[in-house]
Protein backbone atom coordinates (compact mmCIF):
# COMPACT_ATOMS: atom_id res chain seq x y z
CA UNK A 1 0.00 0.00 0.00
CA UNK A 2 1.35 3.39 -0.97
CA UNK A 3 2.43 5.99 2.12
CA UNK A 4 -0.64 8.08 0.73
CA UNK A 5 -3.20 5.71 0.60
CA UNK A 6 -2.22 4.89 4.13
CA UNK A 7 -2.23 8.83 5.59
CA UNK A 8 -5.94 8.53 3.63
CA UNK A 9 -6.54 5.31 5.71
CA UNK A 10 -5.43 6.85 9.14
CA UNK A 11 -7.03 10.36 8.24
CA UNK A 12 -10.15 8.59 7.60
CA UNK A 13 -10.16 6.46 10.75
CA UNK A 14 -9.47 9.22 12.86
CA UNK A 15 -12.61 11.16 11.42
CA UNK A 16 -15.24 8.67 11.55
CA UNK A 17 -17.65 9.16 14.48
CA UNK A 18 -17.05 6.82 17.53
CA UNK A 19 -13.84 5.70 16.48
CA UNK A 20 -12.30 5.17 20.00
CA UNK A 21 -8.65 6.82 19.31
CA UNK A 22 -8.51 8.62 22.41
CA UNK A 23 -10.08 6.45 24.41
CA UNK A 24 -7.79 3.78 23.51
CA UNK A 25 -4.67 5.73 24.31
CA UNK A 26 -6.34 6.54 27.86
CA UNK A 27 -7.09 2.80 28.69
CA UNK A 28 -3.72 1.94 27.67
CA UNK A 29 -2.32 4.96 30.07
CA UNK A 30 -4.53 2.87 32.70
CA UNK A 31 -3.25 -0.45 32.21
CA UNK A 32 0.75 1.27 32.13
CA UNK A 33 -0.42 2.83 35.60
CA UNK A 34 -1.88 -0.40 37.23
CA UNK A 35 1.40 -2.21 36.31
CA UNK A 36 3.42 0.36 37.57
CA UNK A 37 1.25 0.66 40.82
CA UNK A 38 2.20 -3.39 41.51
CA UNK A 39 5.95 -2.57 41.10
CA UNK A 40 6.01 0.44 43.57
CA UNK A 41 4.26 -1.45 46.01
CA UNK A 42 6.30 -4.69 46.10
CA UNK A 43 8.99 -2.01 46.26
CA UNK A 44 7.88 -0.79 49.38
CA UNK A 45 7.90 -4.11 50.92
CA UNK A 46 11.37 -4.53 49.61
CA UNK A 47 12.27 -1.72 51.31
CA UNK A 48 11.04 -2.79 55.15
CA UNK A 49 12.54 -6.47 55.00
CA UNK A 50 16.29 -5.13 56.14
CA UNK A 51 14.76 -3.22 58.98
CA UNK A 52 12.83 -6.24 59.68
CA UNK A 53 15.80 -8.85 59.73
CA UNK A 54 17.62 -5.93 61.80
CA UNK A 55 15.27 -6.28 64.58
CA UNK A 56 14.53 -10.22 64.81
CA UNK A 57 18.25 -10.55 64.61
CA UNK A 58 19.16 -8.74 67.60
CA UNK A 59 16.94 -10.76 69.40
CA UNK A 60 16.73 -14.11 67.57
CA UNK A 61 20.36 -14.69 66.51
CA UNK A 62 20.48 -18.41 66.33
CA UNK A 63 17.57 -18.11 63.58
CA UNK A 64 20.39 -18.01 60.62
CA UNK A 65 19.09 -20.28 58.07
CA UNK A 66 15.51 -18.01 58.28
CA UNK A 67 18.10 -14.91 57.60
CA UNK A 68 19.48 -16.31 54.72
CA UNK A 69 16.35 -17.43 52.78
CA UNK A 70 14.80 -14.05 53.31
CA UNK A 71 17.84 -11.90 52.05
CA UNK A 72 17.57 -14.27 49.23
CA UNK A 73 14.19 -13.84 48.30
CA UNK A 74 14.72 -10.09 48.43
CA UNK A 75 17.48 -10.44 46.27
CA UNK A 76 15.29 -12.34 43.45
CA UNK A 77 12.21 -10.44 44.16
CA UNK A 78 14.27 -6.90 43.45
CA UNK A 79 15.23 -8.07 40.10
CA UNK A 80 12.33 -7.08 38.14
CA UNK A 81 11.27 -4.39 40.42
CA UNK A 82 14.60 -2.22 40.06
CA UNK A 83 14.30 -2.99 36.60
CA UNK A 84 10.28 -1.32 36.37
CA UNK A 85 11.73 1.45 38.24
CA UNK A 86 14.23 2.22 36.00
CA UNK A 87 12.50 1.75 32.55
CA UNK A 88 8.96 1.21 33.90
CA UNK A 89 8.54 -1.60 31.24
CA UNK A 90 8.10 -5.32 31.79
CA UNK A 91 7.35 -8.07 29.48
CA UNK A 92 4.18 -10.21 30.77
CA UNK A 93 6.41 -13.09 30.86
CA UNK A 94 8.63 -11.03 33.08
CA UNK A 95 5.44 -9.97 35.09
CA UNK A 96 4.70 -13.90 35.73
CA UNK A 97 8.03 -14.39 36.88
CA UNK A 98 7.85 -11.31 39.12
CA UNK A 99 4.71 -12.76 40.46
CA UNK A 100 6.35 -16.13 41.46
CA UNK A 101 9.44 -14.43 43.00
CA UNK A 102 7.17 -11.87 45.27
CA UNK A 103 5.01 -14.85 46.05
CA UNK A 104 8.48 -16.28 47.31
CA UNK A 105 9.25 -13.50 49.26
CA UNK A 106 6.28 -13.18 51.39
CA UNK A 107 6.44 -16.88 52.41
CA UNK A 108 10.01 -15.66 53.78
CA UNK A 109 8.92 -12.84 55.46
CA UNK A 110 6.51 -14.72 56.94
CA UNK A 111 8.58 -17.32 58.27
CA UNK A 112 10.56 -14.57 59.56
CA UNK A 113 7.71 -13.30 61.60
CA UNK A 114 7.21 -16.50 62.86
CA UNK A 115 10.02 -16.25 64.67
CA UNK A 116 8.73 -14.23 66.89
CA UNK A 117 6.73 -16.29 68.66
CA UNK A 118 9.60 -18.16 70.39
CA UNK A 119 10.65 -15.02 71.54
CA UNK A 120 8.40 -12.85 73.96
CA UNK A 121 10.73 -10.06 74.07
CA UNK A 122 10.39 -9.81 70.13
CA UNK A 123 6.98 -9.67 70.20
CA UNK A 124 6.74 -6.48 72.72
CA UNK A 125 8.96 -4.92 70.52
CA UNK A 126 7.77 -1.93 69.41
CA UNK A 127 9.63 -1.61 66.16
CA UNK A 128 8.91 -5.12 64.94
CA UNK A 129 5.08 -4.00 66.19
CA UNK A 130 5.50 -1.35 63.68
CA UNK A 131 6.66 -3.36 61.15
CA UNK A 132 4.34 -6.38 61.30
CA UNK A 133 1.68 -3.46 60.80
CA UNK A 134 2.95 -2.18 57.66
CA UNK A 135 3.22 -5.39 55.87
CA UNK A 136 -0.07 -6.76 56.63
CA UNK A 137 -1.02 -3.15 54.92
CA UNK A 138 1.40 -3.81 51.71
CA UNK A 139 0.05 -7.09 51.72
CA UNK A 140 -3.69 -5.52 51.56
CA UNK A 141 -2.24 -2.46 49.31
CA UNK A 142 -0.45 -5.51 46.83
CA UNK A 143 -3.80 -7.41 46.39
CA UNK A 144 -5.60 -4.36 45.80
CA UNK A 145 -2.90 -3.10 43.33
CA UNK A 146 -2.82 -6.64 41.45
CA UNK A 147 -6.80 -6.30 41.41
CA UNK A 148 -6.40 -2.94 39.74
CA UNK A 149 -4.23 -4.19 37.33
CA UNK A 150 -6.52 -7.09 36.15
CA UNK A 151 -9.42 -4.68 36.00
CA UNK A 152 -7.73 -2.20 33.69
CA UNK A 153 -6.57 -4.71 31.15
CA UNK A 154 -10.21 -6.40 31.50
CA UNK A 155 -11.21 -2.98 30.18
CA UNK A 156 -8.94 -2.28 27.75
CA UNK A 157 -9.39 -5.53 26.03
CA UNK A 158 -13.09 -4.93 25.87
CA UNK A 159 -13.30 -1.50 24.30
CA UNK A 160 -10.69 -2.42 21.73
CA UNK A 161 -12.77 -5.36 20.67
CA UNK A 162 -15.82 -3.04 19.87
CA UNK A 163 -17.03 -1.61 16.22
CA UNK A 164 -16.08 0.15 15.11
CA UNK A 165 -13.20 0.71 17.91
CA UNK A 166 -11.69 -2.51 16.79
CA UNK A 167 -10.83 -0.66 13.12
CA UNK A 168 -8.87 1.85 14.99
CA UNK A 169 -7.07 -0.40 17.01
CA UNK A 170 -6.12 -2.62 14.44
CA UNK A 171 -4.95 0.38 12.27
CA UNK A 172 -2.86 1.86 15.34
CA UNK A 173 -1.24 -1.95 15.97
CA UNK A 174 -3.01 -1.64 19.34
CA UNK A 175 -3.74 -5.77 20.53
CA UNK A 176 -5.40 -7.60 23.11
CA UNK A 177 -3.21 -7.51 25.95
CA UNK A 178 -2.53 -11.18 27.32
CA UNK A 179 -4.32 -11.36 31.06
CA UNK A 180 -1.93 -12.63 33.93
CA UNK A 181 -3.47 -14.76 36.11
CA UNK A 182 -1.92 -13.79 39.51
CA UNK A 183 -1.81 -17.35 41.77
CA UNK A 184 -2.92 -16.13 44.66
CA UNK A 185 -5.99 -14.14 43.27
CA UNK A 186 -8.17 -16.10 44.90
CA UNK A 187 -7.33 -14.62 48.11
CA UNK A 188 -7.56 -11.44 47.07
CA UNK A 189 -10.72 -10.45 48.71
CA UNK A 190 -9.05 -11.94 52.36
CA UNK A 191 -7.25 -10.73 55.12
CA UNK A 192 -3.00 -11.75 54.93
CA UNK A 193 -2.84 -15.44 56.52
CA UNK A 194 -0.13 -14.08 58.52
CA UNK A 195 -2.28 -13.74 62.53
CA UNK A 196 0.12 -10.90 64.73
CA UNK A 197 -2.34 -10.88 67.16
CA UNK A 198 -3.79 -14.69 67.99
CA UNK A 199 -4.82 -14.86 71.41
CA UNK A 200 -3.07 -15.95 74.12
CA UNK A 201 -4.33 -19.71 74.25
CA UNK A 202 -3.77 -20.06 71.19
CA UNK A 203 -0.70 -19.58 70.97
CA UNK A 204 0.35 -21.80 73.86
CA UNK A 205 -1.99 -24.67 71.91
Amino acid sequence: MKKEHIILLILGTLSFPGCGYNRIQALDEEVSAAKSGISIVYQKRADLVPNLVAVVKATAQHEESVFVEVARARSQASTYTTQAKADGVLTDDEMRENDRNQRALSGAIARTLVVAENYPELKSNQNFTMLQRQLVQIETQAAAARSRYVRKVRDYNTYIRQFPVNATASTFGHEVKPQLEFQDEPSLKLAPNINFERPLEKQRS
